[in-house]
């Protein structure tokens, strides 16, 4: 019988091994999906998390009526400014998205939320391929000591980002092109 285990968790790890090279391709093609901001279609990515928005959230996003971008210096070539963080806007349906300044992560993760819901939720969402190049790690054990915890610093990371940065801009009122220092 264990050799039976054996011989299937082998052939499961080698299948995942092979089958993370054409998906890392797919991922990136995903992920450079998953953030663009001049796309036509706004629900992008896998969900993975949800909560409701509080009332001032739904107000304030009910309210908008143009895109809001956030710009920030380079810190090197402070010549070029780079778009942070962004929330689109296009009938009932918003997304947001902001990276943190010093965070960079292969999983980056948007905001959405469709206001014509009866009860809206901003639902959180990734990219499925970037997720299942995990898959390997999964299988061969090695997740439960590095993956799994790394994988909730960046859920946790990436989820404050959208949220702080959501409550940011309706404190600040609405401001188009603000710049980050």
């Amino acid at each position: 019988m264990w050799d039976t285990l054996e011989f299937y968790w082998w052939r499961a790890l080698m299948i995942s091994f092979f089958a993370a090279f054409p998906i890392f391709f797919l991922g990136i093609i995903q992920t450079i999906l998953l953030l663009r901001r001049n796309s036509n279609r706004l629900k992008r990515g896998m969900k993975l998390f949800s909560r409701p928005l509080t009332n001032q959230e739904l107000e304030f996003l009910q309210k908008m009526d143009e895109d809001i971008f956030t710009k920030r210096k380079q810190q090197f070539l402070p010549f070029i400014e780079n778009i942070v963080g962004f929330i689109r806007t296009k009938g009932n349906e918003r997304l947001i998205q902001f990276r943190k300044p010093r965070w960079g992560t292969s999983w980056p993760y948007v905001g959405y939320a469709n206001l014509a819901e009866p009860l809206p939720e901003l639902e959180y969402r990734a990219s499925l391929f970037m997720h299942l190049i995990l898959l390997p790690f999964i299988i061969s054990g090695v997740a439960l000591i590095f993956v799994i915890p790394f994988m909730y610093v960046n859920f946790r990371t990436e989820t404050k980002a959208i949220d702080s940065y959501l409550q940011n801009q309706i404190d600040n009122g609405h401001k188009t092109f603000e710049k980050i220092t």
